[in-house]
């Protein structure tokens, strides 16, 4: 998944993360599998969570409480997330976190 920022930028100690207007963008709770950072965009990979290869668990990067839907998660009435490849098929909030079951293990 892709967010889209003025001023994007890993940070200087390399630690596998992306910084977007002064906040440190974590958006996978298990740990983020791959990421590319380009001048204006921070492109996720997350990791399964250890339930289900088939289901990703995501955090609002301002701690803010998620919203679940149809398209996928939802962080301060922005456009919901899709960490999913190969389709969504169901995203509910659980515990302050919103889980992705998606229809292909990732």
């Amino acid at each position: 998944m892709t967010l889209r920022c003025e001023n994007a930028f890993p940070p200087d100690d390399h630690s596998g993360k992306c910084a977007c207007e002064g906040l440190d963008l974590q958006l996978c709770v298990d740990g983020t599998k791959q990421l590319g950072v380009d001048r204006k965009e921070c492109d996720f990979i997350c990791k399964p969570t250890l339930e289900s290869a088939k289901k990703v668990a995501l955090a609002c990067p301002d701690r803010s409480l998620p919203s679940a839907g149809a398209t996928g998660c939802g962080c301060a009435g922005r456009l919901p997330l899709d960490p999913c490849k190969g389709g969504l098929a169901s995203a509910v909030v659980e515990a302050g976190r919103c889980v992705v079951t998606c229809k292909k293990a990732q």
